[in-house]
């Protein structure tokens, strides 16, 4: 299938998903929540500017491999970046709008292999940056705010299961993931006869992917822990978006208690991950990391739904990006060539 024909009906999907949410929301309800914030909505929206840029270097800096001649401009990426969320906030579970997506359009400017390997590396980077996340989150909940002894024991285990996760994470980057994931879905009844042939017929390619994704940890460690450090401040910089709301709603709150907010709600949120937009697991996540800060539980709602409307307008933005063509760009000097054999082939 043509690309532009791909485009268009992740733009179409995009489009009627991003209506839902609007119906389900309500017009008059996204009405009357920009109007609590006023002038503060822009920096609501305005935030995610610099938290999409670090998202996007942290992307950039896997891309960039001084082994493959990768002229990819940094505006192309923060533009894939920004239209992956987009889709992946309308997409039930998230990363399946918008991660094949990113491999569609990236795959012209870098090839099949390492726009796959990249994509695949940053959203394996985006959960480790989560994951880091919480183990700063969780020290500032039990030294900060009293809370009960099951509550306690419950952070401690998300602790530990956090900090399993990362070692876990570190394996897949050092050893590969996409020839490990086909080892286990082969013996998983429903998939296994698919997974055997798809391992047949492009096992030398999930192989060199595998490479590609294990070389950032062992060849190009500064550039591994660069990734890292970029998505996590991005995590850091997001926060800011909540104490923003507060502030609008009259709240006193700190960026400390912002960071704890958006820990305990994301916590809760992902448990919950199936759901499109995160629909009601993020109102209880909210109302309860609000209600261990002491401030009023019935704010949960309200901090709930303007996130959600900044949602909506970056999903716009992103789905609109979609039709903005970038200047063309060359492909790498191996794909240029790989390109030029199966040409030859052809003729």
């Amino acid at each position: 299938m043509k690309t532009k024909k791909l485009q268009n009906i992740f733009l179409i999907a995009g489009l009627l998903l991003f209506g839902f949410m609007i119906y389900k929301i309500g017009p008059n309800v996204i009405a009357s929540n920009i109007a609590k914030t006023g002038w503060w909505f822009l920096g609501i929206i305005g935030i995610w500017i610099p938290v999409y840029c670090f998202n996007a270097l942290s992307w950039y800096v896997i891309i960039k491999d001084k082994k493959n001649d990768c002229r990819i401009s940094f505006l192309k990426v923060m533009k894939l970046t920004i239209t992956g969320y987009a889709l992946n906030y309308v997409s039930p579970g998230g990363l399946i709008g918008g991660e094949p997506y990113r491999i569609m359009e990236l795959r012209k400017t870098v090839g099949t292999h390492k726009a796959t390997s990249s994509v695949i590396a940053y959203a394996m980077m985006h959960f480790l940056s989560h994951f880091f996340f919480w183990l700063m989150c969780i020290p500032l909940v039990l030294i900060l705010i009293p809370t009960q002894k099951g509550l306690t024991t419950s952070l401690i285990f998300v602790f530990v299961l956090c900090s399993l996760l990362i070692f876990l994470m570190f394996r897949s980057y050092k050893k590969g993931l996409m020839v490990q994931v086909f080892k286990v879905l082969q013996k998983i009844p429903l998939v296994k006869k698919w997974a055997r042939r798809f391992i047949y017929s492009k096992g030398d390619s999930i192989k060199v992917i595998d490479e590609q994704i294990s070389e950032l940890l062992n060849e190009r460690p500064r550039a591994f822990l660069s990734s890292l450090a970029f998505d996590f401040i991005a995590r850091i910089v997001a926060s800011a978006e909540v104490l923003f709301i507060l502030t609008a709603l009259g709240q006193e709150a700190t960026f400390v208690d912002s960071i704890i907010i958006v820990g305990i709600s994301s916590l809760f949120a992902n448990i919950f991950f199936f759901s499109p937009m995160q629909l009601g697991t993020r109102e209880a996540g909210f109302a309860l990391a609000l209600s261990s800060l002491s401030l009023p539980l019935v704010l949960g709602v309200s901090v709930s739904l303007i996130t959600r409307i900044r949602e909506l307008s970056w999903i716009l933005i992103g789905l609109l990006l979609i039709k903005i063509y970038p200047d063309k760009e060359t492909l790498p000097l191996e794909s240029v060539a790989e390109n030029q054999l199966i040409t030859e082939k052809g003729s």
